[in-house]
């Protein structure tokens, strides 16, 4: 022990310890600390599996488990859907096919049983009016508040009718370039059955050549009028006028 100058005896120096070296013990501790299972290589494998932060989303073994891994697992509901899709094409293939099936059944192309044409309401209740089977002016009163005058067979004929009255009456029209073609007379009624070539906009008129008179049909569903008066047609898509 030595003296200072002032001869106070002096105190023993003491002992440093470096400073790195408490860093280095301060790391050591703090890393056991947080990793108490083992050393720092352990936490860091067992970090590693189970993948947390940016790099678990990136891993490649997750991603292939997702992809290959849930298309090979759900392989049975994925080839299903496909198939499924396949089914629902042909079944709608087949349903158009039944659906047009019917509609030619429905429309009068013919009887799928014994391959006769099958004939609309308006038509079988005109026949029976012509056979005498139903009252004349009720059938065209009751067809003229449904198809319409004049009537397409099922063979794409035109019955024309009318209760015109005494006369000698004839259909004549654009169809037959205005000329007479004598309708017969059953009862009251006056009715012919042509062939139309061009319904659309097909003029027509009832003409009495004993007594020179030209009308109009009577019940006739569309028509129209000119510089001759009222006209009737056979089928029209342009501007007209109708019964209703």
């Amino acid at each position: 022990m030595g003296l200072t100058a002032d001869g106070v005896a002096a105190k023993p120096a003491r002992e440093m310890k470096p400073r790195s070296t408490e860093a280095a013990l301060l790391l050591v501790t703090l890393s056991m600390a947080c990793f108490p299972g083992g050393d720092g290589g352990g936490g860091d494998a067992s970090s590693g599996a189970s993948g947390p932060g940016s790099f678990g989303t990136g891993d490649v073994p997750t991603s292939g488990g997702a992809g290959t891994g849930g298309a090979s697992d759900s392989g049975e509901t994925g080839t299903p859907t496909t198939g499924g899709s396949d089914v629902t094409g042909d079944g709608e293939t087949t349903s158009t096919s039944t659906s047009t099936a019917t509609s030619d059944a429905s429309t009068g192309d013919g009887d799928t049983t014994t391959g006769e044409p099958v004939l609309s309401e308006d038509e079988l209740l005109f026949r029976a009016a012509v056979a005498g089977e139903a009252d004349p002016g009720e059938a065209l009163r009751t067809i003229s508040g449904r198809g319409g005058l004049p009537v397409i067979t099922s063979t794409g004929s035109f019955l024309f009718g009318c209760l015109c009255g005494p006369g000698e009456w004839n259909l004549a029209g654009m169809h037959n370039g205005w000329t007479d073609d004598a309708m017969t007379v059953t009862g009251p009624l006056s009715w012919a059955e042509a062939e139309v070539a061009a319904p659309d906009g097909s003029l027509y008129k009832f003409h009495d050549t004993a007594n020179a008179q030209w009308i109009a049909d009577p019940l006739g569903r569309r028509y129209g009028y000119d510089e001759n008066g009222r006209y009737t047609l056979v089928r029209a898509s342009a501007a007209h006028l109708e019964r209703w």
